[in-house]
């Protein structure tokens, strides 16, 4: 694969060489989310790794509400998501302690790491752990499921190969790689991410963003005569 990429990537430079000209353009490399290591190899590594199927969750979570009367009360569970029927959130609340019991029910599954309620991630502040935040970020109250358990490391949910969509650094570790003019070779330790990537190529073009939500990646360029 890596060679395959690295052919690819001479053929574009190649291209850019001859229809734009050396030194004439910059180019941004980066990727949208890292990988899992497939949980069987990892623990030939000796991990701690291995699979976790939603099935046991949705049945945890299903036993634990049977306290809330007859009738299926799980909807769907969906990767580390499960769905609720319509209206058993709101009774989920309502019942004293039962909250607490079933995220404590959960946890007790071998592999799962923590367990957040849609409430949690809702109320998650720039003030909170970066795991909530991480977790916080991937939630959207219209889609995500009403618990949302987190596995720990090396752990997934799908049946076969591997996934992704952890707050872990295996997931959340990509590279950005600038080349060009005005481009200082070397390597760089400040935090960034894929979103400083546009500020940083739109500084180069003289172009202002209003509303950027990264930052320019200032330590990696030369200063640029106006």
């Amino acid at each position: 694969v890596l060679v395959r990429l690295d052919r690819t990537l001479d053929h574009l430079f190649t291209g850019l060489d001859r229809i734009v000209g050396q030194d004439r353009y910059v180019v941004a490399l980066s990727a949208d989310h890292g990988i899992a290591p497939i949980p069987e190899s990892a623990r030939v590594l000796g991990l701690d790794a291995n699979r976790l199927s939603p099935r046991v969750i949705a049945d945890t979570v299903e036993r634990e509400l049977a306290v809330l009367g007859p009738g299926t009360h799980v909807a769907n569970a969906d990767g580390d998501e499960v769905y609720l029927t319509a209206g058993t959130w709101a009774r989920v609340k309502a019942t004293p302690g039962l909250v607490e019991r079933l995220r404590a029910r959960l946890r007790a599954i071998r592999g799962v790491a923590a367990v957040y309620t849609r409430d949690d991630l809702a109320a998650v502040t720039a003030a909170s752990d970066p795991v909530a935040r991480r977790m916080a970020a991937s939630f959207r109250p219209d889609r995500s499921g009403d618990l949302i358990v987190l596995l720990r490391p090396y752990w997934l949910t799908s049946a076969s190969g591997t996934n992704h969509g952890t707050p872990y650094g295996y997931d959340t570790r990509v590279p950005i790689l600038l080349m060009g003019p005005h481009v200082t070779p070397g390597a760089y330790l400040q935090p960034a991410t894929p979103a400083d990537i546009a500020p940083t190529l739109a500084l180069l073009s003289g172009i202002t963003l209003p509303n950027a939500q990264g930052r320019v990646l200032a330590e990696a360029l030369a200063p640029i005569a106006r």
